[in-house]
């Protein structure tokens, strides 16, 4: 079998937060057996996590120097052959999948827009916080009526941006829990035991984000897992994970290309398989475009819509692209 890929890299330049500006890299993958039927994959990486670039990445699967996430994507590249094989479209069914709606800069989320949310039939709303705190609890405490009337759920996310402490004394500040009208809260420092453990005593929901196969050994005062299956294979995370039934779950892209959003679109449904009703709404839906693949996902309100095809799709779209060999033995 041959393996081949395709680069790109560029900056975020729509308001995703604090990755407006920030540089990005990635690579599609494409392996093709004899009978010259192809399978991909993709791996993208953003800079603000620290993760290999996607020169560093390629060089290293040449010379065998495979991370997690080099066995990741060579597993996703075998699956998607295999379907394609088959015929199989690996993304039927994807429209049950409801999603949340994302936003990253309070800026544009006046009363018009949060309006044609409500119009759109969304009902989980996730925020990105940590990019102006004072300002962004402000505008939650001015919208909570209009959440509270349209039995909208908020996430608040805040990628580890509080101590322990400061979390503690925001929570007694705000007391937004008590408002019900938060899902749940993501992240908002580093995961310990007891901090965790005491705030879900108190009522909050608190779930964590996981970026690696070992993650769910710690779990105690978490609610909800958000997984995503660009860095972990969430299926195998779940069978190490002590009484799945006790927890819920979230899958999400990792701000990819269309390709990486329908691999993780394909997790999802899996996901669903094995734990039902316990998989979320999920943070699927494309809120950012990458120069050379603006391929077309669109969306009926929360729920993503992919075309027709076989595996993981856009198979004209891949069939155009200028793919380089690459020098690996299966």
């Amino acid at each position: 079998m041959e393996l081949s890929y395709f680069l790109y890299q560029s900056k975020y330049t729509d308001t995703i937060n604090r990755f407006k500006e920030q540089s990005y890299s990635g690579a599609l993958f494409k392996l093709t057996n004899k009978q010259d039927i192809s399978g991909y994959s993709a791996y993208h990486a953003l800079d603000s996590f620290g993760d290999m670039t996607v020169h560093t990445f390629v060089d290293n699967l040449k010379n065998n120097k495979l991370s997690s996430r080099h066995q990741l994507i060579l597993q996703y590249l075998q699956q998607d052959l295999q379907d394609r094989q088959l015929k199989m479209d690996t993304l039927a069914g994807a429209f049950q999948l409801e999603n949340h709606f994302l936003i990253t800069d309070f800026e544009f989320a006046h009363d018009e827009f949060l309006q044609k949310i409500r119009d759109e039939k969304f009902n989980r709303v996730k925020l990105k916080m940590g990019k102006d705190l004072d300002r962004e609890t402000k505008w939650i405490e001015s919208k909570l009526s209009f959440f509270k009337k349209n039995q909208i759920q908020l996430r608040l996310d805040f990628n580890e941006l509080f101590s322990f402490e400061e979390f503690d004394t925001w929570l007694k500040h705000t007391g937004f829990h008590k408002e019900g009208v938060i899902d749940f809260y993501e992240d908002p420092c580093v995961y310990d035991k007891t901090w965790w453990k005491k705030w879900k005593i108190q009522g909050l929901r608190l779930a964590r984000d996981c970026y690696e196969l070992e993650d769910q050994e710690q779990h105690e005062g978490v609610q909800v897992f958000v997984l995503k299956p660009s860095r972990i294979n969430v299926i195998e995370w779940l069978k190490k994970l002590d009484n799945p039934q006790n927890y819920e779950y979230v899958i999400t892209h990792y701000l990819d290309s269309p390709l990486g959003v329908a691999q993780a679109a394909a997790s999802a449904l899996k996901m669903k398989f094995f734990v039902g009703n316990r998989l979320l709404n999920c943070g699927l839906l494309m809120n950012h475009s990458i120069p050379s693949l603006e391929w077309n996902i669109s969306n009926r309100g929360p729920h993503i819509l992919f075309r027709d095809d076989i595996g993981l799709g856009f198979s004209k779209e891949l069939g155009e692209l200028n793919w380089s060999p690459l020098d690996y033995k299966f």
